[in-house]
């Protein structure tokens, strides 16, 4: 069953990578296809254990995944995209905080630095840049995250990543999360908390924007998540698409600032174990 529905879903479309200037200036690149996702989704819910089994069978349980984080960079230099250590230890504990109610734990086991300019500022979506570079780097298996950070990933977007659904679609070396290399916790700017990651670590786990399908069906598949308009600004609260129905501020899958992205819902939690036992094989 498991292969027909990967054949079934390649003859149809992978997640495509897609950056909108105007309306997603400073975040995520993720723009999966529908079509792919639509039945990727009928085959999760056909597949899926009944809920009430799930929080029977130690819905808590910790996994313990391991991270290779990788340092493109242009010089030996922080600017150069040479990334402090204390950075990165940071950042894996800014994940660990976030995740530790989904039962996830990550564990950074590898840290490589490659010099390399073309991979470092050109590693945009789908380039060949990109293809070089994971094809030399990457480690591990599907259960294993694979983090690049590098300097150019789209124009004006921080970062993206690959589904879970997607693994068997993909060559191996695909999956994993590319992010740049300023929006880690210390960075020169000073604006940047490290969410990206947490962002894009929420992808590779199963999840969806909040804000996918606008306000339609299905939504981003979570009960929890509301329908909502993407949001860009910690402002007060709002109401999108159902009236005297106030859009969650701080969901760390909106777009919103670092500053606001601080939550997964408890259905998001659910999701993220229930698509990293699936497609990736993890006992949660």
């Amino acid at each position: 069953m498991l292969l027909s529905f990967f054949v079934a879903l390649a003859c149809t479309a992978v997640a495509t990578f897609a950056q909108d200037a105007e309306h997603n200036p400073n975040k995520c690149s993720v723009n999966a296809d529908e079509s792919a996702i639509a039945t990727a989704e009928k085959h999760f819910q056909a597949n899926r254990a009944p809920s009430s089994s799930l929080q029977a069978r130690e819905a808590h349980k910790e996994a313990a995944l391991n991270v290779y984080w990788h340092v493109v960079r242009l010089n030996e230099t922080e600017a150069g995209g040479d990334t402090n250590p204390l950075f990165i230890n940071s950042s894996i504990d800014i994940m660990n905080y976030h995740f530790k109610d989904a039962g996830i734990r990550w564990n950074l086991v590898n840290v490589s630095r490659t010099t390399n300019e073309v991979w470092f500022r050109n590693a945009s979506g789908n380039s060949t840049a990109e293809f070089e570079m994971k094809q030399a780097l990457k480690k591990g298996g599907k259960a294993d995250l694979n983090v690049y950070s590098v300097d150019n990933t789209y124009e004006t977007a921080f970062g993206w990543a690959t589904f879970p659904y997607e693994y068997p679609l993909n060559p191996e070396w695909m999956d994993g999360v590319v992010v740049r290399h300023t929006t880690l916790p210390g960075d020169l700017e000073g604006k940047h908390r490290g969410k990206t990651l947490l962002h894009e670590a929420g992808h590779w786990c199963g999840l969806y924007h909040v804000f996918m399908n606008s306000c339609d069906e299905p939504g981003d598949y979570v009960d929890d998540t509301p329908p909502q308009e993407a949001q860009y600004e910690c402002i007060v609260p709002r109401s999108s698409c159902v009236k005297g129905q106030w859009d969650p501020l701080y969901n760390i899958m909106d777009y919103t600032s670092d500053y606001c992205q601080s939550q997964f819902t408890l259905g998001q939690n659910q999701r993220m174990r229930e698509q990293l036992k699936m497609y990736r094989d993890i006992d949660m």
